[in-house]
């Protein structure tokens, strides 16, 4: 009876750590996607709405991390603080996503919108790169948690 316990503790245990670590490459993938709706929307802002970029980083995205980072970079204009990155973010990401909002708004439209350009074809790329670790590692990474799981399982029944 006992092992069985122990057996059912193993596998949620094996599959839970798969499925945790699984959600890196889901999460970069969110952030990632956030970033270039943010891009496409402060672009339209810039060429047609000349709307101010503070405006602009006071929508609200889809990934929660990405909101905070906009969050921050709004508290960075006003009084100097730091960027919140998530921990997920390899340091050539972290460096891009840094030097991307270093740039905005702080030159004319059309340089602005060349920045912009420039940028959407950086963070695409990224992008690209995360979805195929994301339906490659990712899975993969799922899969093995559940198999050692039941590899678990079996040998404590």
């Amino acid at each position: 009876m006992y092992n069985l316990i122990i057996a059912i503790c193993l596998f949620v245990i094996c599959s839970g750590v798969g499925i945790k670590l699984s959600q890196k490459y889901v999460l970069r993938y969110d952030f990632f996607n956030s970033l270039l709706s943010f891009n496409k929307d402060f672009y339209s802002t810039v060429n047609f709405r000349r709307d101010s970029l503070t405006s602009a980083l006071n929508k609200r995205y889809k990934n929660e991390q990405f909101n905070a980072l906009l969050i921050s970079k709004a508290k960075q204009l006003k009084n100097g603080s730091n960027l919140n990155l998530p921990n997920y973010l390899n340091e050539v990401e972290t460096n891009e996503i840094i030097s991307y909002f270093d740039k905005l708004g702080k030159s004319d439209a059309a340089t602005q919108t060349r920045i912009l350009l420039d940028y959407e074809n950086v963070f695409s790329q990224i992008l690209s790169e995360c979805n195929k670790q994301k339906n490659h590692n990712g899975v993969l990474i799922k899969k093995a948690g559940i198999i050692i799981g039941l590899i678990a399982f079996v040998i404590a029944v």
